[in-house]
């Protein structure tokens, strides 16, 4: 493959010679995907957990399926994994997304989650599981990460093209529709603490052909006390923003659009509302003006990459 090394020099290598810190020049739109979808062998060793007098019965699936891909999208969008609690939560508003992740959950694991008010905010609302067998396979999917932690669970990187679009559709819960100062669509496809999630469902849309941007946004987050008012946490953190504009955005919404029925109807009046702003040649090259000249200058040396 053809590779961009530190020092902006164009290179080619074999995939076992790739460094870290190096770019490898790639196309967009290859549609290449994975076909493996027992969970097995794409683990290498099927899934066994510690059985307990008290434990509750669940099913636990062999396969990667549509609605799981969904499911596990939902958990990392607006979901937690608790290890030393033993239970899967999933926070959201009563409305469409809240009662199809407690369907998913009946139908994939055998499990009703139990619905509670969350004290912060009216309307909202968190199903939980409370499961040591559920967390221990979320666990073994490489789902049970947290905050910065979280990233592309291996089975959907091995999957199909069907799969992976369920769960980019679940993981578009903090998606959002705007526009831009010049009025032009942005279609924000996910928001998350994790850059490395992030990054990677930038590189399964490139897949599909469409372009996207990130954006990070630092912000700052306080707890308070409710008896007393007093901040006893305050952080400071930082966003990932992935978006899609122009011809983008229109192919996002055709191949794959948000899960929530109100957002893909905000997406596409605005879009037919919108002209036609057509994306730039070339692609999105994520690195600076120097690099770029220098790929420029290195290109005219190379007659192909494919």
């Amino acid at each position: 493959v053809l590779t961009l090394t530190k020092d902006y020099e164009l290179v080619w290598r074999r995939l076992d010679e790739i460094q870290e810190g190096e770019f490898v020049v790639m196309r967009k739109g290859l549609n290449k995907w994975g076909n493996m979808h027992e969970l097995s062998k794409i683990y290498g060793k099927p899934f066994t957990a510690e059985r307990k007098t008290n434990a509750k019965e669940i099913k636990i699936p062999h396969r990667i399926t549509r609605p799981l891909a969904r499911f596990l999208g939902y958990l990392l969008s607006d979901g937690s994994v608790l290890s030393n609690g033993n239970t899967v939560s999933f926070t959201q508003q009563k409305g469409e997304i809240l009662e199809d992740f407690c369907r998913l959950a009946k139908e994939i694991f055998g499990i009703e989650p139990q619905i509670v008010p969350d004290p912060r905010t009216p309307n909202l609302y968190n199903a939980k599981i409370h499961s040591r067998t559920l967390v221990r396979f979320l666990e073994y999917l490489g789902a049970a990460y947290q905050g910065p932690e979280k990233r592309t669970p291996p089975c959907i990187l091995s999957a199909g093209r069907e799969i992976v679009k369920e769960f980019i559709r679940g993981l578009t819960l903090d998606g959002y529709v705007s526009r831009f100062a010049d009025g032009n669509p942005r279609i924000t496809v996910l928001c998350n603490l994790s850059e490395r999630l992030v990054r990677e469902v930038q590189q399964l849309l490139l897949n599909f052909g469409i372009e996207s941007n990130i954006v990070a946004k630092p912000y700052e987050i306080s707890d308070f006390r409710h008896l007393h008012g007093r901040i006893y946490r305050h952080e400071r953190r930082v966003l990932y923003d992935l978006y899609v504009t122009a011809e983008n955005a229109h192919r996002f919404m055709e191949l794959i659009g948000f899960a929530e029925q109100r957002k893909n109807e905000e997406a596409w009046q605005l879009l037919r509302k919108t002209r036609l702003m057509r994306a730039p040649l070339g692609g999105v090259v994520p690195v600076n003006g120097q690099v770029v000249g220098t790929l420029r200058e290195a290109m005219k040396r190379v007659r192909s990459f494919r």
